[in-house]
This record gives C-alpha cells, structure tokens and sequence, in this order.
C-alpha cells in the first residue's frame, strides 16, 4: 500500500503494520506446533504462551493448526502481546478455531493440515513431548535444511 506520505505505516488500520510493496520485507512467520487440549499440560501450556507472546514481540506472526492446547495457548500469547495470529485448521469449518486466533484458514484435510503449519513458518518451535509431537516434528523437518533441538520447560524429547 501506499499514500504518498512519508507516515504511510501510521495511519488507520495500516498502523504498525509492514509494507507488502516490492523491496520490503513481510514480517516472520513462526509456526508453534503441540498437543490439542486433551494431552497438554498446564507446563506446556505456559511454555507455549511464553513462545507466542515473545514472537508477538518481536514482531513476527504466530502460525498454529487453530485447535486448543499449546496452539490456543501460543495464539492467547500473542495476542495479549498486541500481535496476530494464524490458525490453519483441519476442518472445513473455520468455527472450529480458538478465538485467539486473528486468521482462519479452513482446510478439510484433517492431520494433513499438520505440513501446511510447517511449511508455513519460517522456523518453527514444536512444545510438550506427547504422542503426537514426533509426526510434528517430522513434518517440520521434512525438506528444511537444518533443525536446533533444545528440550526446556518440562518437555520430554523422544
């Protein structure tokens, strides 16, 4: 966008928010993956509210699967920190989502979804130690280049 002032990141609803216009950068996208509502524990719970809030911070957008647990957690914590997040869903039904969530992305494809999360983010922090974790964690690093593994907060790396 552009307004032919030198303020043009000032106004209206395009306060704070980056250029899209070519030569300028889009902000960071980190994808913080984990356990739904039913296996997450209150400690990752807080670690993943910790994770979002800090990327809110700095400036970055949260990317989850939308869902409750870690994802609703990360989501809240950006949101409390003024930031935004993304919820990409399984479902076709974007009520499905957390209300924390700023953007819905509905796709209808159940656990499937779980690649489009990854590939979504440019890094991607996966919280908890739960059954699921390991397919999260493959599909984050299925065609990324490099990977740093760091088991903090209580989590049990498997």
């Amino acid at each position: 966008y552009s307004f032919g002032a030198t303020h043009d990141r000032d106004i209206g609803a395009f306060k704070g928010l980056r250029p899209t216009t070519e030569g300028m950068g889009r902000r960071v996208q980190i994808s913080v993956v984990g356990n739904n509502e039913d296996s997450c524990t209150q400690v990752a719970y807080d670690a993943a509210y910790r994770v979002g809030r800090a990327i809110a911070a700095e400036g970055g957008v949260v990317v989850t699967g939308g869902l409750g647990g870690v994802m609703e957690a990360a989501s809240k914590g950006a949101s409390d920190a003024g930031g935004l997040s993304v919820g990409i869903v399984p479902s076709a039904d974007s009520v499905q989502a957390n209300r924390y969530c700023d953007f819905v992305i509905a796709t209808g494809l159940g656990r499937s979804r779980n690649f489009i999360v990854a590939y979504s983010g440019d890094a991607v922090v996966v919280v908890g130690g739960g059954a699921g974790n390991p397919h999260r964690g493959y599909s984050c690093l299925s065609g990324r280049e490099s990977c740093r593994c760091r088991q903090r907060d209580g989590g049990r790396g498997r």
